[in-house]
This record gives structure tokens, sequence and C-alpha cells, in this order.
């Protein structure tokens, strides 16, 4: 699961609590191809109805705000289950406390995104059918990648795995 190097999730709830949207930046993979590491969230505290299942929440997980998708329809009783947008396996549950906001607008490659709806799950599919392609130009681009490049993008990612 991917702790983020943006601000402690105390500072987010902080900033929340004076109202209106908060905009943050995205800085880990799970949420690729569809959300990309640079690109900025707008997320709003969540409304008396809270999350559903589906929507782009922000949990506080070890102190640091973490941005998954809501795995599962939430109960204000269990721990939630959240996960990157297709990983293969949910993160460790959650306590519905940890909640810190929803995410209401994506701002990517020059677009800007409501993060529910028609537009949300259109943005999905075209990303999920050009995932194999990014894929296939990831590893073909990997070998002239850089030495020292390779070295510091695997320790990121190897902390992005801790």
């Amino acid at each position: 699961m991917k702790r983020t190097q943006g601000p402690p999730a105390s500072s987010l709830r902080e900033r929340l609590s004076h109202g209106g949207p908060v905009r943050i930046a995205v800085h880990g993979f799970s949420l690729l191809p569809a959300i990309p590491p640079g690109a900025r969230l707008e997320v709003v505290p969540a409304g008396p109805a809270g999350p559903g299942a589906g929507d782009l929440v922000v949990v506080e997980i070890g102190g640091m705000p973490v941005c998954h998708l809501l795995a599962s329809a939430p109960s204000p009783d269990a721990p939630w289950i959240t996960r990157g947008l297709w990983a293969a396996a949910p993160d460790p549950p959650v306590p519905p406390e940890a909640l810190l906001a929803v995410v209401s607008h994506l701002d990517a490659i020059g677009l800007r995104i409501p993060v529910t709806g028609r537009p949300f799950r259109a943005w999905l599919a075209a990303c999920r059918a050009a995932a194999p392609a990014i894929r296939l130009a990831r590893q073909l681009a990997w070998p002239l990648v850089p030495v020292s490049l390779r070295r510091r993008l695997r320790r990121g990612l190897d902390r992005e795995r801790t």
C-alpha cells in the first residue's frame, strides 16, 4: 500500500475543517494508469450520507493520507476495505473514522474530470483499454532508462510496497 510523501493526515484534516474543497497531489503508483503521479485531486469532506462503494476516498493509514477506491459498501460498524484501482488484492481494513475526504475531481493531463458518474467511468474504461499498451511501452522503454534512474525508481517502488 502506498503511503504518500505529501502532508500528514492531520494537516489535510485541518485544511478540510475550514470547509470547501482542498487540492492535493498524487504521489504513488497504485492508481495508474488512470491517475498518474503528479495529478491533482480535489477532495471534499464526506457528506452526511458518506461515501459509497466505488468512490475514491482519502483515508488515514499510518498517519498519512492514502487515496484508494472504496471496494465495498461501507458500514459504520465494520472496517472499510479499500484498494488501488486495479490491484489484485484489497488493502488491510481501515476503520470508518480513518476517512479524511472523498475525491470530487481529478486534474490530469490537462483534463478536469468529475470523479462521480459517467465522465469518470468513461475515463476508467479508456485507461483500462489502454493499460496493455502502456505496459508494453513501459517494458520496451525500460532498457533505455539510465541505470541510475532505474535504481531510484526501484527504491521508490520498494518503499511503496512496505
